[in-house]
């Protein structure tokens, strides 16, 4: 047989696995208190070592247990590739599997991940099998309790601060985690900024456990859909309407308004410079011609650029978007370079000065905002109305059933085969969430909240009821 029918009989293997192992067994929705975190997509491990006490079920290529295997924790477990399968080595034994089902008795399984420097700690289960977009790699989902997800992401989405500050983010992970829950596909959501950072149990503190079980079940709604619970850093003192942002229509909940309590001095204002020919060089890649000049367009009514303006080479000029503008400059100069689309451009000598407000997108919930009305004794019901208009807070199980997409349709194609640039258009960059040059509130805001208190903003009249609708 020849090398290349040996190379297509792999890929239509581990096709096969893919389907039969992970979307086949998956007819039935998962029960409401779980989810399913594809984990380490990004460090593409080549190789695990699980350290647990537990069993792994081995499965064949279509998913169905053959035998178990029984490990204790001070043996570990290894897991890599073997012509397209999974190699084992568990409990003195050596095998081969399709896929495997790794399950801790009594503790957390300790993870650490070859080739990428990894080691972490994960509640639930974890689900193995051959990666079919590579050769070599390993494609690892943690099934984990809803509760336990949400604590985890709220310590790396929005740190150990005001229990208040942190139950609403509860609300706003879940909400969005739960939208996300799709039967038909291997996994609901990825660990990084794709979705929501989370890092297993990796600082997960008390209080967040507290926030995320004070707060179970609970989602926000509007007219009975689970919303797009969007949320960002800084708003730099005004929140935006996510057309203003993004592409498509107006959502009720995603109303822009004035926002007195995003203070501070992380991201109020900022400033940075970027060389004329680096910015024109950046955009005359990403446009596929030579731009020649840049300069703002139209803004929204606090202020948000809403387009720039490119003239090229050939005489015309065209329009991009701010955010895709924001997308392609911090891509090459780093997400300092263009926190927001809340600033004003000016020419000065040979560079570009750049002079704004906030951090991120602004749609949505501010981060910084939440932890100010946290501080001032609002209870997280009142920091959710007030982020999100007309909205009700509800205690749900399975509420996946309700979700209804509402991330802008309609992208262009350089913006929709563009990962980066899909994720900001859609508003899944920016909201507080780490990247490689992003950095997580968790991390960014840590020495805000040990300087003196800020002035006290005027506070919103408290609500009574957690359900009742919200106009502000």
């Amino acid at each position: 047989m020849s090398k290349r029918l040996i190379a297509l009989s792999t890929v239509i293997a581990l096709v096969s696995v893919y389907v039969s192992f992970f979307r086949t067994p998956s007819t039935t929705p998962p029960p409401s208190e779980e989810i399913r975190v594809r984990i380490l997509e990004q460090h593409s491990p080549r190789a695990l070592t699980i350290h647990a006490a537990g069993q792994i079920e081995l499965l064949n290529e279509r998913g169905t247990p053959t035998s178990t295997i029984t490990h204790d924790p001070l043996s570990a477990v290894q897991i890599t590739r073997q012509r397209g399968q999974l190699r084992i080595t568990a409990g003195g034994q050596n095998v081969t599997a399709s896929g495997a089902v790794v399950h801790a008795s009594t503790s957390a399984l300790s993870v650490a991940a070859e080739h990428a420097d990894i080691q972490r700690a994960y509640q639930g289960k974890l689900v193995v099998y051959p990666d079919p977009s590579g050769p070599q790699g390993l494609y690892v989902v943690n099934h984990v309790g809803m509760d336990d997800y949400v604590a985890a992401v709220v310590i790396k989405e929005y740190g150990p601060h005001h229990i208040e500050g942190m139950k609403a983010m509860s609300v706003v992970a879940r909400t969005y985690a739960m939208r996300k829950l799709d039967p038909t596909k291997p996994y609901d959501v990825v660990d990084h900024q794709g979705d929501q950072v989370y890092k297993g149990l990796e600082g997960v503190t008390a209080d967040a456990k507290q926030a995320a079980q004070a707060t179970a079940g609970q989602v926000l709604t509007h007219d009975g859909a689970l919303i797009n619970a969007v949320h960002f850093a800084s708003s730099g003192g005004h929140t935006a309407n996510n057309e203003d942002v993004w592409i498509g229509g107006p959502q009720p909940y995603l109303r822009g308004k004035r926002d007195p309590y995003d203070q501070g001095p992380d991201y109020i204002t900022w400033n940075s410079s970027i060389g004329r020919t680096q910015l024109l060089n950046v955009l005359s890649n990403h446009v596929g011609e030579r731009v020649t000049s840049v300069s703002m367009g139209p803004k929204s009514v606090e202020g948000r650029v809403m387009a720039m303006q490119l003239e090229l080479a050939n005489g015309q000029t065209t329009e991009m978007p701010g955010t895709q503008f924001r997308a392609v400059v911090t891509r090459s100069e780093g997400i300092r370079s263009l926190r927001s689309t809340l600033f004003v451009m000016q020419k000065s000598g040979s560079s570009y000065l750049f002079e704004g407000r906030g951090f991120g997108h602004g749609v949505g919930l501010s981060q910084v905002g939440a932890r100010t009305m946290a501080e001032q004794g609002r209870l997280y019901e009142d920091i959710l109305m007030f982020y999100y208009t007309d909205v009700r807070l509800e205690g749900r199980q399975g509420a996946a059933t309700l979700a209804q997409a509402t991330v802008p349709a309609h992208l262009p194609p350089e913006i929709a085969n563009d990962p980066f640039l899909r994720m900001e258009m859609e508003g899944r960059i920016g909201n507080g969430s780490a990247q490689s040059d992003i950095y997580s509130p968790a991390e960014v805001h840590a020495q805000r909240y040990s300087q003196a208190p800020q002035a006290t903003a005027p506070a919103p009249p408290r609500r009574a009821a957690p359900s009742r609708r919200s106009g502000w």
